[in-house]
């Protein structure tokens, strides 16, 4: 009876093994499909915006600043910056993806600091201040970009 007993224990020893290591294994399948979930969220994400945003923004000690920005399909980002009565523009490139209805562009020259926009609908992004917030005051509109 005693060798039966034990016979018993080491069976449900096994049984207990196998089923934590099956266990195991569940977990790590699934981290993995989580992990490969959200990066193909993220790529669609990125790919499904796309376009060319423009508009005239305020300028200190010009008229405006006319602002285009481009965002392609495969994650790549330039930005033309034209000051009016001034013979000045500034072009830059990068970067971007879209995190939620926030895009974040990382410049290319690693001088400048990464930027963000806020998308307000299919047509219409929203330049956004250093704290990721939208520009408040009288100004506020002139920071609203239209989709070309």
């Amino acid at each position: 009876m005693y060798l039966y007993s034990i016979k018993i224990k080491i069976a449900i020893l096994k049984l207990i093994s196998i089923l934590i290591v099956f266990i195991l294994f569940q977990v790590s399948c699934n981290n993995g499909k989580k992990e490969n979930t959200d990066n193909a969220i993220l790529q669609r994400s990125s790919t499904n915006f796309s376009g060319t945003f423009s508009g005239l923004m305020p300028c200190a000690d010009c008229p405006g600043i006319e602002v285009t920005l481009t965002f392609n399909p495969d994650s790549s980002y330039s930005e033309l910056m034209i000051y009016q009565e001034r013979s000045s523009s500034f072009k830059d490139s990068g970067r971007w993806i879209r995190n939620g209805k926030m895009i974040e562009v990382e410049y290319s020259n690693k001088k400048a600091p990464p930027h963000s926009f806020l998308i307000k609908s299919d047509s219409t992004i929203a330049w956004l201040d250093a704290d990721k917030k939208e520009i408040e005051g009288p100004l506020k509109d002139h920071y609203i970009l239209k989709k070309k």
